[in-house]
């Protein structure tokens, strides 16, 4: 028996995730979520540091300043490179709808569950000159990490093309 979540094509302008990605990073997570680790705020928080956004948790101000008491009922809050304000920081870890949002831009993406476990995969819409798509197929624990995973190991590939390692 096979359920098919969801494929989408993605259109328009995104911001782009690996502006300022770090591949280093990128690579310590991926790695620690391999190794079974699920639906953590830090690894959340982790996740979107690695590919180049800003990432706070809590107050950094003195406890009896009114900011700081504004900025602790926000909890974990992330920000664009491309952005001037915070936004809350998704949980691609558990919500499929923040897995897709890391998914590179003009890269097409399906997560679900075949046969029993769940899968998802990234595919670069537009192959390069004389090459064949990029594309990243994963089978992790839950529909959103597997579908984490798959957008995280294509910006890897993104980040190594841009590198000159292909």
């Amino acid at each position: 028996m096979s359920l098919s979540v969801a494929i989408r094509q993605r259109g328009g302008c995104a911001a782009p995730f690996g502006l300022r990605a770090d591949l280093r990073a990128l690579d310590t997570v991926l790695i620690t979520l391999d190794h079974g680790h699920v639906g953590d705020r830090r690894l959340d928080a982790e996740i979107y540091a690695a590919l180049g956004w800003d990432v706070d948790c809590g107050p950094r101000a003195r406890l009896d300043d009114g900011a700081a008491v504004a900025r602790r009922r926000l909890g974990w809050r992330c920000r664009s490179p491309l952005a001037a304000g915070w936004e809350v920081l998704p949980q691609p870890t558990l919500d499929v709808g923040a897995a897709a949002r890391l998914v590179p831009w003009r890269w097409s993406w399906w997560c679900g569950v075949m046969d029993g476990l769940p899968r998802a995969w990234c595919r670069e819409d537009v192959a390069r000159a004389g090459r064949m798509p990029r594309y990243a197929e994963t089978q992790r624990l839950t529909v959103a990490l597997s579908l984490t995973v798959a957008a995280l190991h294509a910006h890897r590939q993104i980040i190594l093309q841009e590198m000159g390692h292909e």
